[in-house]
């Protein structure tokens, strides 16, 4: 496949998440212990500020962030967890400010952002109280469009797509927050590099990751990118237990797993990210850590952010 074949591809039709709906779920939002050594940061204080204009905060406007799983003996499903973090955000930008608005890519199989998903979170998001309504909630999932994607070319497409969407926003001076969140992008990669070789694929991510990368720039005053990846990073399933360290003692994994990025992939969708975020699961509670700050001084932080 040509890199002209990707530009030529169908776009993605987008749908508003109201256009699908169902149950809700229920999300345990435990906070770490005061003993703990990582108290001086807390990922759920940025959470609750949401999305930030300013200079402060992990989540800023005018940054793409990156969350990632850790590879190894983990269940399938729990790649599904990493995107619970943007989720929550998602909630918080929704109900803190009514003219935002969210545009999601997915693959078309992934449930974190099915619409059932997001109106749980919604449903459940400790930033509106008391509790909502689901009518309420499914008239704020208005604002959310949804982009089901397939693969790599699709996925291009899409996020063209959503650029033009971004200029009309720009044009009409609005200057509520947008939320932009692709999911999937290196797994579809990875299908590309199956069918081709790791340097074109690389090469189409690394123009994909560029793109993305101007949109957050030339937006910065609203805009805020993340990128949830869906295959994980560090080392390949069967090749130990990273997330599993023998202390008894929960701590930063990130000294215990080697490297982070050991393929020519992995280390091209890291450096199209501005933070990183890496999320977790040491004896049973849900670890995040940042592993990469290019606009602060958040590198090695961490925290407990769900027991």
């Amino acid at each position: 496949m040509s890199s002209t074949d990707v530009y030529s591809a169908e776009p993605a039709l987008p749908r508003l998440a109201t256009s699908f709906l169902s149950r809700p779920e229920t999300e345990d939002s435990s906070l770490k212990s005061r003993d703990d050594p990582s108290q001086r940061w807390n990922l759920r204080r940025d959470m609750e500020a949401g999305i930030q204009r300013g200079a402060n905060g992990v989540f800023k406007c005018g940054t793409v962030i990156g969350f990632s799983k850790l590879r190894g003996k983990i269940r399938d499903d729990d790649f599904e967890c990493v995107g619970e973090v943007p989720r929550l955000l998602l909630s918080s930008l929704l109900w803190q400010e009514t003219e935002s608005s969210v545009f999601i890519i997915h693959p078309s199989n992934y449930a974190a952002f099915a619409p059932e998903t997001l109106l749980a979170s919604l449903l459940t998001s400790p930033h509106h109280q008391p509790a909502p309504t689901r009518e309420h909630a499914i008239q704020r999932l208005n604002n959310v469009q949804l982009l089901s994607i397939f693969d790599l070319p699709s996925a291009v497409r899409a996020i063209s797509s959503v650029s033009e969407r971004l200029n009309e926003l720009q044009k009409s001076r609005r200057t509520s927050p947008v939320l932009f969140i692709i999911a999937g992008l290196d797994t579809f990669t990875e299908a590309t590099i199956r069918a081709s070789n790791p340097v074109k694929g690389a090469a189409l991510l690394q123009s994909t990751l560029r793109t993305l990368t101007r949109l957050s720039r030339v937006y910065a005053a609203f805009l805020s990118v993340m990128l949830v990846n869906t295959s994980g990073v560090g080392k390949s399933p069967g090749t130990g237990t990273p997330s599993d360290p023998s202390s008894d003692h929960i701590h930063s994994v990130f000294h215990t797993v080697g490297s982070l990025f050991p393929t020519l992939l992995m280390r091209t969708l890291d450096q199209g990210i501005d933070t990183h975020l890496l999320l977790s699961t040491v004896k049973g509670a849900q670890v995040v850590e940042v592993v990469k700050d290019r606009v602060g001084d958040g590198v090695g932080k961490w925290c407990i952010w769900k027991a």
